[in-house]
């Protein structure tokens, strides 16, 4: 059940633009049948679907050993699972290539000046 003032995924994506709020996960269980229809699992470049599903609530099942989980009997793809554009931060990669620049003027001084000294 979820509380009337709680939202949606779809709802939190249309006021903000992304996905917001914890990465919760609990236990499901459901058919093949129903698994076999959703894209593959997501990795770091696809974001999986988004789901709604509907079941029954199995709290410390004793034919499943007091494993707890909900048994899926209804599941919507509210939004298919995507590519994600994932493109290289050059400013960060220029940022490191100066400090690297710094830090390797800085050790040449260094060996340059204790050689004059020594």
């Amino acid at each position: 059940t979820r509380s009337r003032s709680s939202s949606t995924p779809r709802e939190r994506r249309h006021r903000s633009g992304e996905l917001t709020g914890s990465n919760v996960e609990i236990g499901i269980r459901l058919p093949s049948r129903i698994v076999e229809s959703l894209a593959p699992p997501s990795k770091y470049s696809i974001v999986g679907p988004i789901v709604e599903i509907t079941g029954m609530w199995k709290y410390h099942d004793p034919q499943r050993l007091g494993e707890t989980y909900l048994e899926v009997t209804r599941l919507v793809v509210v939004e298919r699972g995507r590519e994600l554009s994932v493109q290289p931060n050059w400013l960060m990669y220029m940022v490191g290539t100066a400090t690297l620049v710094a830090a390797a003027s800085l050790l040449w001084s260094y060996r340059k000046r204790q050689a004059a000294l020594g």
